[in-house]
């Protein structure tokens, strides 16, 4: 929604039910040979040099139409990302928060890209709605940390919407060559979940959010499903530093821990 006006919708602070109509004003970027719009230009540079710069998404593929999950797909970075390496990949991108999957949708189009599935759903371990927690009402959110988990998405206000749920396990049918999870701490229930379909997956880019004394467990009890999986596993913990200062006193409170872990078949 190229115009910045949104329509009215609800949102849930506390007990406070609230109906409001906000602009939200959107920027225009060429970068890596694409046009995306977006509305937070900090969170748009961080991306990009994560997605693009970093690679972080690489795998490798014998096939030049690879199938690929991509479970939170924001507003499309990872899309073109694939896209570029592989023109003819088959992608299923979700991405539940509204304002996001339209531009989304947006960023998809005007780039021409074909062969990609766009589903506005949060993939769980079950099929139904929640509460998806974030950073809704303002013109430049950092819609990137929005979560399921509400401890990870109410850094900077005690907001939610109710979003549609989906199982992932439902979308591995088949061969998937590359299963992309940046789904803000719902990590190890989607891939318990999908545990028995993991020899499906050749490759997996995931990374995990963890808070407090037990995200290092957390972590490793993730690293061994792969492992037991038959996957060979690589892991690069992030610095705080990704996180703002002005979300200074979550950080503090919560203890927020991410890392990004690869997984490719032995």
């Amino acid at each position: 929604m190229i115009s910045g006006v949104r329509p009215v919708r609800t949102i849930s602070s506390g007990h406070r039910i609230a109906s409001e109509e906000s602009s939200v004003g959107t920027h225009t970027a060429q970068r890596g040979g694409f046009t995306f719009h977006h509305r937070n230009e900090a969170e748009f540079e961080l991306l990009f040099q994560e997605i693009f710069e970093e690679g972080e998404y690489r795998f490798a593929s014998d096939r030049s139409d690879p199938t690929i999950l991509d479970c939170g797909s924001h507003i499309g970075l990872s899309v073109a990302w694939f896209k570029r390496r592989f023109p003819q990949a088959r992608i299923i991108a979700f991405e539940p928060d509204p304002e996001n999957f339209r531009l989304l949708q947006t960023n998809i189009a005007i780039n021409g890209f074909q062969g990609v599935e766009l589903l506005n759903l949060a993939v769980s371990s079950r099929r139904g709605t929640a509460r998806f927690f974030g950073d809704f009402g303002v013109a430049a959110p950092m819609a990137s940390a929005h979560s399921l988990r509400q401890e990870w998405g109410t850094q900077r206000a005690e907001q939610w919407i109710l979003v549609n749920t989906v199982p992932l396990a439902d979308y591995i049918t088949g061969p998937i060559d590359y299963l992309k999870l940046d789904i803000e701490g719902m990590e190890m229930e989607v891939m318990k979940s999908i545990e028995q379909y993991l020899h499906l997956v050749r490759a997996v880019g995931l990374e995990f959010h963890g808070t407090g004394g037990q995200a290092r467990a957390d972590e490793e009890d993730l690293l061994r499903l792969l492992r037991e999986s038959g996957f060979q596993v690589s892991i690069t913990n992030k610095s705080r530093s990704i996180f703002p200062a002005e979300i200074d006193a979550w950080v503090n409170q919560v203890q927020p821990y991410v890392s990004m872990i690869k997984a490719a078949r032995r």
